[in-house]
């Protein structure tokens, strides 16, 4: 954002030449600013156009004056001549007439730079010799005659046409004191370096308030000549920071040269302790791996004698399996009406076999039902005579593991059938039936 520094707002009570004789001028109807524009850490905004509006305000705050013009920035200078800009419609001003610039009323100048809020108006002060004004204005209509008025301070427009006609009579009477510049002599005239001076120019110039050529090439060749000592004053400037920052470059320079050498230092030293402490980690990791190998050999040994015993202990445990089926067929076989025919009562050959699990494992003609917990009910294919039956049951503690000391009992002994309740969870049992 731009920011408004050091305004200077001058009123230049000066006068425009009228003619090259005439020492007679107008006063201008501009008002001269200066000021340079900053960006927020204080530095010149860069070189180019501007908009700036210029606003003429009462001590209530109402514009009587408004006026935009787009004005040149040099290093942050901008320069302008206050009612030689465009109104709102674009069409010029016309500047700042004497109604405006009435001195019996305080007025404020507003300033805001490309659509920026104002800075706080500032009031329109008089240059030194503009109290004379005061004086003039006390000067009551019809109070001057000629003796107040000074030599060569009416211009020729200034004449009335009565008095025109009476100097041009005299003129050609030869009467009078006169002095005349005939055209062929103009050019010796202007060849006088004094005759600048009598050369009137229109206003509106960006760096000057000068309204004859001479003030006005004075005031560009002093405008000139501060640009000179800025561009100067700037190469001076930048030629020593040029020279301070290559010091520091050099400095920074060293300085990196210094610090890559103490890294490097580090890093090489980082680098043979990584080398150290991968070489104590490998012996270490050697040493742990054949710890642990050691360790996997016995464990595979002492694997290899349990496997051993297990297998040794699963033989001996089939073999004894085999051993009690066999004495089993024996005893079954040994019962078998067929095979060996009892005296009476005899084996029934309806009503013998295995149970486990609440399910027939083998034998005659019955059945097996599950009757609640840990008890079965055997039903007879063939009904008894009676319930009166021997009835032989031999639990098989070898099918129910850790069973302990079982327990069962017989019950609801009927000619269809009975009931077998045990203490273990899985009742296994072999069982027959002799009767009549």
């Amino acid at each position: 954002m731009k920011r408004l520094m050091g305004v200077a707002v001058m009123v230049a009570m000066m006068l425009w030449a009228s003619g090259v004789h005439a020492e007679a001028r107008a006063v201008p109807t501009v008002l001269a600013f200066q000021s340079v524009l900053t960006d927020d850490g204080g530095n010149p905004i860069a070189d180019g156009e501007v908009e700036v509006t210029f606003r003429i305000t009462d001590l209530a705050g109402l514009a009587i004056y408004e006026e935009v013009q787009t004005l040149e920035a040099v290093d942050g200078h901008v320069a302008a001549l206050v009612g030689a800009g465009l109104d709102a419609s674009g069409a010029p001003t016309g500047g700042l007439g004497a109604a405006l610039l009435d001195p019996r009323e305080a007025l404020l100048l507003e300033v805001a730079v490309e659509g920026l809020p104002p800075l706080p108006a500032m009031e329109i002060a008089s240059v030194p010799y503009a109290a004379w004004a005061e004086r003039a204005l006390a000067v009551q209509e019809g109070a001057i005659d000629s003796s107040a008025i000074a030599d060569g301070a009416i211009a020729f427009d200034d004449l009335s046409a009565a008095l025109v006609d009476r100097l041009a009579s005299e003129l050609a009477a030869g009467e009078g004191s006169r002095t005349l510049v005939m055209r062929e002599e103009l050019d010796d005239y202007y060849r006088d370096p004094a005759s600048a001076a009598h050369i009137g120019v229109e206003g509106g110039f960006s760096f000057s308030g000068a309204n004859d050529l001479q003030g006005v090439l004075a005031d560009i060749d002093r405008a000139m000549k501060r640009r000179d000592e800025r561009v100067s004053a700037e190469e001076d400037a930048r030629e020593e920071a040029t020279t301070t920052l290559q010091a520091n470059i050099d400095i920074e320079t060293q300085a990196r040269v210094t610090w890559d050498g103490t890294l490097q230092a580090n890093i090489d030293g980082e680098s043979a302790a990584r080398v150290q402490a991968d070489l104590a980690e490998a012996q270490a990791r050697s040493t742990w791996d054949g710890t642990l190998q050691t360790n996997i050999d016995g464990e595979a040994a002492l694997r290899a004698s349990a496997d051993t015993a297990l297998q040794a202990a699963i033989d001996a445990e089939a073999e004894a399996r085999r051993l009690a089926d066999d004495a089993i067929n024996q005893r079954i076989n040994g019962m078998d009406p067929a095979l060996n025919p009892p005296e009476l009562p005899q084996f029934h050959a309806n009503a013998w076999g295995s149970v486990c699990a609440s399910m027939k494992n083998g034998g005659g003609n019955f059945s097996v039902a599950a009757n609640g917990v840990n008890s079965v009910r055997v039903t007879f294919g063939v009904a008894m005579p009676h319930e009166h039956y021997a009835l032989v049951v031999t639990p098989l503690f070898e099918q129910t593991p850790n069973s302990g000391n079982m327990i069962y009992q017989i019950l609801d002994k009927t000619a269809g059938g009975y009931t077998y309740v045990s203490s273990g969870a899985s009742a296994c049992f072999d069982f027959i039936v002799i009767a009549q």
